[in-house]
């Protein structure tokens, strides 16, 4: 253990030392919080959106099929049917939809919001009003006809400004950071015979794996906890439970050790894995959200980014820190970065493992 913890400490001196790795890590991240978050601020950058919205038709009437074509020609919604209510739900639970309308059987009309989205639910709202009113003739069925009923179908924990959004891809983007650098650093040892040297050293192999992936780890815990400092002290973004908070930064972080492992893997110089890693990172970070968020994306782009782990990453720290997430929410994408991290750091050994035989 003491050797792990000597080699630990000789990675994270050195990634000090690097001002560029710092930049990518703290500088980058910052910048990225500051400048969407202004931009989501803006009233003026949503006018131009089209909003997700899932609509599910119980009814089946001819009242109901007119509402859903008024909705589909409304141009600032986007329209996706789902089979159920709780189907309805889960897309906005997930970020798929701002907001969900049922058509029951019974002829009542459910309108489910995204809290954390006030204005967009506002315009969803005064849309689905609007469609109401036109569809609601003589001749149309009763179930168009009843009172509109809002539903808050997510926790009932809100954003406090648009930087609480923003924070979540922020700390991702510092991660990412954390792990390209480890990763060009593992292949610099390689290449320039410091590796060697170790494994010629009387240490055993556990100790140096041990030793660079507790060095990763610190690095992204201490970088996801500046990071977290600075959306409180500036922005006032706070994470009501902080357990919850402690459980999704250990997942993403063990998902982000797993995935430098790999990267690490991908060419034999670093330059061919400084641009094969960023090259993959950004691929996850574009599918995953982390650049446009998952609920403005196409539909069958949504059902992709679900294969990021940066998506995942992005959803446990959302939950964290404004969507009032408990154990129970957090399983499903904690449990998921865990395997990513997993499975990452097993296959980036054992292809070390087998360049070095």
């Amino acid at each position: 253990m003491r050797e792990a913890l000597f080699i630990a400490l000789k990675d994270l001196r050195l990634l000090v030392r690097d001002r560029m790795a710092l930049f990518w890590a703290l500088g980058f991240p910052v910048a990225f919080a500051l400048f969407i978050g202004s931009v989501l601020s803006s009233s003026v950058a949503r006018e131009s959106v089209r909003l997700p919205v899932a609509f599910v038709d119980s009814a089946e009437t001819d009242a109901s099929l007119r509402l859903k074509r008024e909705l589909d020609a409304n141009q600032s919604l986007v329209v996706k049917t789902e089979t159920s209510p709780d189907a309805a739900r889960d897309a906005v639970r997930r970020g798929h939809a701002l907001g969900y309308v049922h058509l029951s059987a019974k002829g009542e009309t459910e309108f489910g919001v995204d809290p954390s989205r006030a204005s967009e639910a506002a315009l969803i709202k005064a849309a689905l009003s609007a469609a109401l009113v036109t569809v609601s003739l003589p001749e149309a069925s009763p179930v168009v006809a009843v009172p509109l009923s809002e539903v808050a179908v997510i926790r009932s924990g809100a954003p406090p400004n648009a930087f609480a959004l923003v924070f979540p891809a922020a700390i991702a983007w510092g991660l990412m950071g954390c792990a390209a650098t480890f990763a060009v650093a593992m292949v610099a040892e390689r290449t320039g015979g410091t590796l060697i040297r170790l494994h010629a050293a009387p240490l055993p192999r556990a100790s140096i794996v041990l030793g660079k992936a507790l060095a990763c780890t610190v690095a992204c815990l201490v970088d996801a906890a500046a990071l977290l400092l600075i959306a409180r002290v500036g922005f006032g973004v706070r994470a009501p439970d902080l357990s919850m908070l402690a459980l999704a930064l250990f997942s993403v972080t063990a998902c982000f050790v797993g995935l430098t492992q790999v990267l690490s893997t991908l060419g034999r110089t670093e330059q061919s894995v400084s641009g094969a890693g960023w090259a993959t990172l950004l691929f996850m970070a574009m599918l995953g959200g982390a650049m446009v968020p998952v609920s403005l994306m196409p539909e069958w782009m949504q059902r992709l980014s679900d294969l990021s782990p940066i998506r995942w990453g992005i959803f446990a720290l959302e939950g964290a820190l404004w969507r009032g997430f408990g154990l129970r929410d957090l399983l499903l994408p904690c449990a998921i970065l865990l395997a990513v991290g997993a499975l990452g750091f097993t296959l980036g050994l054992r292809i070390t493992g087998r360049r070095e035989a």
